[in-house]
């Protein structure tokens, strides 16, 4: 009986469900344990729902100091020239380390009450945030296969947004089985930082389920698509302004959530919001945000809305799967060129720009891209064709079952 306990840690995320619908039949059983009430209900309903396995009630430092001593220590040890004399600094980290293990040995009790056998189980998680608790786990029961994929915000260490969880990656790279990114770039970016690891560190692209739809060519005007959440690396003010600049008629649908929520914590989102206002009294330009979208929303947009070109500006990506979607309909796109993009975007997709281009060139860039051959009907099935051999889902994820399974 072969067990998938499966991490997906991410609130806002729901590229995971798409992970466990591939996966489920490669398993007796597959066990999610969220660390959020988020999608409970969109998982399938074959999933074990583990939504009470961490109790933090439980919780107590010195028990776990007590308890699991030497992890806590050679953790410690680990961390000794970043905590330097500074007593804050070593409670933080104390409180990490600690909880990290608790979040491990509530597993190990959650399997207890299953009676589940450790040599059985594949414990998978999705993002390589906070994967300490993953590594503790598998250092206490060796028999376990213990995966992590990366992304690219969970990988690229300059992100103030990923200060805080770097700090124990060589403790979990020393532990786990494996590490795959979803992108080449992100497994060359792990394998240079930590070479000493580098034989554990692997890419496997993500992918989706497409059909043989194309998208509708265009018969008028320009058609503009984004996809994502507005929020700092993402730039979605940067496009906002660079959309408000075009001189021909455009229409611009933006799919994701527009955050205003986040005004007072993101300065990108305020910039965004003010130049939204602006977009609707621009007479050459139609905005039409659509807000958050399911997968089936999306692809049904898609099938039906004749779209010119997709739109990022992003500041950092893993393998951003937008991207896959659109070139899985035959459209094509402009991105900056970080992360994994240059793997999706390139001679056969699109085009690349600097991630430091001014709004300005960027502008001519779009000009050039419309009276380009990228703007014509005939350049889509080459683009969809290499979406079949690169991002095909049901391709992509034989290998990485295999890892999973501790066999690959």
């Amino acid at each position: 009986m072969r067990i998938l306990y499966y991490f997906e840690d991410s609130v806002e995320s729901t590229f995971g469900l798409l992970d466990i619908e591939i996966l489920l039949p490669y398993f007796d059983k597959v066990v999610v344990f969220p660390n959020h009430n988020g999608h409970l209900n969109e998982y399938p309903a074959e999933c074990e729902i583990a939504n009470d396995y961490l109790e933090w009630n439980r919780f107590h430092p010195f028990q776990i100091i007590l308890s699991h001593l030497g992890d806590v220590l050679e953790a410690l040890f680990s961390v000794r020239k970043e905590a330097g004399l500074s007593i804050t600094k070593w409670k933080k980290y104390l409180q990490k380390i600690t909880s990290n293990i608790f979040r491990a040995n509530e597993i190990v009790r959650y399997t207890a009450s299953k009676k589940y056998a450790f040599e059985n189980i594949s414990a998978y998680a999705f993002w390589f945030y906070d994967s300490f608790f993953l590594a503790n786990l598998k250092k206490q029961f060796p028999t376990i296969t213990a995966v992590n994929r990366a992304h690219g915000g969970d990988i690229y260490e300059g992100q103030s947004t990923l200060a805080k969880f770097v700090l124990l990656r060589k403790m979990e790279l020393k532990y786990l089985d494996r590490v795959v990114t979803v992108a080449k770039d992100g497994a060359t970016y792990l394998q240079n930082r930590y070479p000493e690891f580098a034989h554990k560190i692997s890419y496997n692209y993500l992918g989706i389920l497409g059909g043989d739809t194309i998208n509708p060519f265009p018969q008028q005007g320009f058609t503009i698509v984004t996809c994502s959440h507005v929020r700092d690396v993402k730039r979605v003010d940067k496009i906002a302004e660079v959309i408000l600049n075009l001189d021909f008629p455009v229409t611009w649908y933006h799919i994701g959530n527009e955050n205003k929520s986040e005004i007072v914590n993101d300065i990108s989102v305020e910039r965004y919001w003010n130049v939204r206002d602006r977009l609707f009294s621009k007479s050459n330009l139609k905005f039409i945000p659509k807000g958050n979208c399911s997968r089936e929303e999306i692809f049904q947009f898609y099938e039906t809305v004749p779209v010119n070109l997709f739109l990022s500006l992003s500041f950092t990506e893993g393998l951003p799967i937008s991207m896959v979607e659109a070139i899985s309909f035959g459209i094509p796109i402009l991105a900056t060129d970080v992360g994994g993009c240059r793997e999706i975007v390139n001679e056969e997709t699109g085009v690349l720009v600097e991630v430091d281009m001014e709004n300005e060139e960027i502008i001519k860039s779009i000009e050039h891209f419309r009276d380009s051959k990228w703007n014509k009907p005939e350049i889509r099935k080459g683009i969809k064709q290499f979406w079949a051999e690169n991002f095909d889902a049901e391709k992509n994820y034989k290998n990485m079952v295999k890892i999973i399974q501790g066999n690959g």
